[in-house]
């Protein structure tokens, strides 16, 4: 039999790895059962997050639904529990995760056994740009109802804007009118690609904001007409929520931004010096994905802004 698990960061809970890079080896070893007829065991999605407590910068009200990934994830059917998974997997060879995941795993052993192990996020979504509707598909398998149900009251939703706040994200510098990686984006750069946004169609179109920060680390933002902040918020349904708006504008250097991205395969667009196709994201709907300078703002993302939201 063959079997593949994901080990997400350091220990059992995975310490150091959030949600978002927790997504990559799950993913991927998503894939390889299906390719390989492989019995997936369930990951523990439960990540011990101490560090954000004293870091600050987040709204607490959401840090367990957000961080700690507590009650969010449901077992897919034909898994393996956790427990049963260990019990089973306890005396069997133990081998790395192919090269690639769309071709059947040799196995050359003579042992009946075999587990594969998925880890890291190095490769991002080079391995995985073939499969985003069957990812997107297998997300909604393994959440909870009653977040998928909030995705759903969420309605139509024109423009998302995901922003991050969090002090795991350095204070931003910019230089030459660039951030570099892992700064966090200013909210006036949210703001003026909002408002150019819909200068563009001539209306201020629904914005729904998804965000770790306070109300009062967005307020310049939430002070907009017809901006609304999703809130009770949970990572899943956070990102579902993104994933299915017409238009991203994100904080370029998360992965849990660029997974919306992803998923959604919408035109998407990031501080300069953050783009998102770092992430090896391909548009396969040949959408606009990459940056947008507010003082010379894209032709090609504007033209895709008007025949977007004209269809909205």
């Amino acid at each position: 039999m063959l079997y593949c698990k994901t080990q997400f960061g350091q220990g059992l809970l995975g310490r150091g790895m959030g949600f978002g890079n927790r997504l990559f080896p799950w993913a991927r070893c998503r894939i390889f059962a299906f390719v390989n007829s492989a019995q997936m065991i369930s990951p523990v999605w439960l990540r011990p997050a101490i560090s954000q407590i004293f870091r600050g910068g987040i709204d607490y009200n959401s840090y367990v639904r957000q961080l700690i990934l507590f009650g969010l994830f449901r077992r897919r059917s034909n898994d393996l529990s956790v427990i049963k998974g260990l019990m089973t997997t306890s005396r069997i060879s133990v081998f790395h995760e192919p090269d690639s995941l769309e071709s059947q795993y040799p196995v050359q052993t003579e042992k009946k056994n075999v587990t594969i192990i998925f880890s890291g996020y190095e490769n991002y979504f080079l391995p995985l740009n073939n499969w985003h509707n069957f990812l997107y598909d297998e997300l909604q398998l393994i959440t909870k109802v009653k977040y998928l149900n909030i995705v759903d009251s969420v309605g139509c939703i024109p423009i998302g804007i995901c922003v991050r706040c969090g002090n795991d994200f350095g204070e931003p510098v910019i230089i030459n009118g660039k951030l570099q990686k892992g700064q966090k984006t200013p909210i006036k750069w949210f703001v003026r690609c909002l408002n150019i946004i819909r200068s563009e169609i001539n209306y201020p179109c629904r914005a729904v904001v998804i965000s770790d920060g306070t109300h009062r680390q967005l307020d310049e933002l939430l002070s907009l007409e017809n901006v609304q902040l999703l809130r009770p918020a949970s990572a899943i349904s956070d990102l579902l929520v993104l994933a299915k708006t017409s238009l991203l504008i994100g904080s370029g250097s998360s992965s849990f931004v660029a997974w919306g991205c992803y998923l959604g395969q919408m035109p998407s667009i990031s501080h300069p010096g953050q783009s998102l196709l770092d992430w090896g994201i391909a548009p396969k709907k040949g959408q606009y994905i990459g940056e947008f300078d507010p003082n010379n703002p894209s032709e090609e993302f504007l033209s895709q802004v008007r025949v977007v939201l004209n269809k909205s």
